[in-house]
């Protein structure tokens, strides 16, 4: 059986692979229930101090949709989660160290900007994608998470973009919430932004 240290190795090895947003990184796909319980449990920290809500017993799901469940007030909800990467960056990363290359940092830097339109146009991709994704399977969900560890998405410039930007509720997602793995912030907890919907919305 590995040992602790044995283990922590697969992760940071992971972490260095992906080169980007290494937070999500999973060193095997098997490994991405981890990571779902994870996020979810940082979800529901950042929820309780943000809004009050007091979200438990988060389990895995084998059959997604939906990735989890959790109880709220007394009711299972279900939770599905989709990460925010730039994922042509992570390709062209895998690709340079497949051919011993290298991206430097200044490219990485400059390709890895945000703003208003593209944080806008990126999230609605997210929800387009799982609203499809939902209907397909006929599953609604009470909650989409929508992760990110994007190196320079900053908590102060989501928090005024997103006060600027509306997001046409899905038919099959109850609620959805941006959370923010990085953005800049040293609190006790990740930032956490609602989208549109909410948790005790009716």
């Amino acid at each position: 059986m590995p040992d602790r240290g044995s283990k922590m190795k697969r992760w940071l090895d992971a972490f260095a692979r992906r080169g980007h947003a290494v937070m999500f990184a999973r060193p095997k796909q098997s490994d991405l229930a981890t990571v779902e319980i994870c996020t979810v449990s940082d979800f529901a920290r950042s929820v309780r101090a943000e809004f009050g809500y007091e979200i438990s017993e988060i389990e895995s799901v084998k059959r997604d949709p939906p990735d989890c469940t959790a109880q709220f007030r007394g009711r299972q909800i279900s939770i599905e989660l989709t990460e925010l990467v730039d994922q042509e960056m992570l390709r062209d990363l895998d690709q340079a160290q497949k051919k011993g290359k290298f991206i430097s940092a200044d490219e990485r830097f400059r390709r890895t900007q945000w703003d208003a339109e593209r944080l806008r146009r990126e999230l609605d991709a997210r929800l387009d994608g799982k609203q499809a994704k939902c209907a397909r399977n006929a599953t609604y969900v009470d909650v989409l998470i929508v992760h990110s560890a994007e190196n320079w998405l900053c908590q102060l410039d989501v928090e005024e973009w997103l006060g600027e930007l509306e997001f046409e509720p899905r038919p099959n997602i109850r609620s959805a919430y941006l959370l923010l793995a990085s953005g800049g912030s040293h609190g006790p907890h990740w930032p956490v932004f609602c989208l549109y919907g909410g948790l005790d919305a009716p």
